[in-house]
């Protein structure tokens, strides 16, 4: 595990360290782009524009990602964490950033295109969340996103340090512990040489399974949607709340869990909470016929 899969000291860069989740990322996007494809002869648009949307939903989501992470983990806020958002190579993405920005700018060009925009979103979600459960894997690979300290079996000891892919040996970052090991060392619950964190709850691995369950789901909605000419406004609305539900809960165990305003849930539970309840109704209201969120029909 964590971090380092190869060094470069050619093309430009100097002795540059590439990381797990760098790697994670870039299979995350292509695994998503082979899935989404083979929904293009369904999506009624052309090959070309089908991938400058994808290639408008990409930007958007690492642009999104970029900002969640400075604005929101990066402190103090300031015109450093500005800048650092278009500096890709130094690594922080925040999927609820790309979840948000992502949809967001893919909405904006079907309306600049003309196109149904509740329809394609249902034919590319399968991708996304797909994506997501791969990036998850490469969260725990590179340590972090973990969870909080645990006893259970399914705990995990984290390395400090990465291994190089082509030796196999330990690599020890002079400016660079993992994150699951700062956090064990910062709550004093190990010592300044020790090579591991404590054992902590594998949240990136659980999210990557639950993300695998919502994938299957949503791809079997998506075909019965196909086959009766159904609204295609539910499976975007299913995956929303899907995965806030998810979040919601794995926030319980997450150790980058922001307590603020109650003992019981935190902000972000409290909104993920809502967004659940939402879609809820918004899917009753839907499957029963009393609302038509825009051009939503098979056609």
């Amino acid at each position: 595990m964590f971090p380092i899969h190869f060094i470069v000291d050619a093309f430009g860069f100097h002795k540059q360290v590439f990381f797990y989740e760098g790697l994670y990322f870039a299979i995350a996007i292509l695994v998503g782009f082979f899935v989404a494809k083979k929904n293009i002869p369904k999506s009624g648009i052309a090959s070309d524009d089908f991938y400058q949307l994808l290639m408008v939903a990409l930007c958007a989501g690492i642009l999104g990602g970029r900002m969640f992470h400075q604005f929101f983990y990066e402190s103090p806020f300031g015109f450093e964490n500005v800048v650092r958002i278009f500096q890709v190579w130094k690594g922080g993405l925040s999927i609820t950033g790309a979840v948000v920005l992502g949809p967001l700018f893919t909405y904006l060009y079907c309306r600049y295109r003309k196109y149904d925009f509740w329809k394609l979103f249902a034919l590319v979600v399968p991708a996304i969340i797909l994506s997501q459960a791969v990036g998850r894997v490469g969260c725990f690979l590179n340590g972090d996103a973990h969870g909080t300290k645990t006893e259970s079996v399914f705990g995990v000891e984290f390395p400090r340090y990465g291994y190089l892919i082509n030796t196999g040996e330990v690599y020890e970052h002079p400016e660079k512990s993992s994150d699951a090991w700062e956090y064990s060392f910062e709550n004093d619950w190990v010592q300044n040489d020790s090579v591991k964190s404590v054992a902590l709850h594998p949240s990136q691995l659980y999210e990557a399974i639950a993300d695998l369950l919502l994938f299957f789901v949503l791809t079997v909605l998506l075909r019965g949607r196909l086959k009766t000419d159904g609204s295609y406004t539910i499976v975007p609305l299913v995956y929303v709340g899907g995965y806030a539900f998810i979040r919601f809960l794995l926030e319980f165990v997450r150790a980058d869990r922001l307590m603020q305003g109650s003992d019981v849930l935190s902000n972000m539970q409290m909104v993920l909470l809502a967004c659940v309840l939402c879609c809820s109704v918004f899917v009753v209201l839907v499957g029963k016929g009393k609302m038509n969120i825009g051009n939503s029909k098979n056609k």
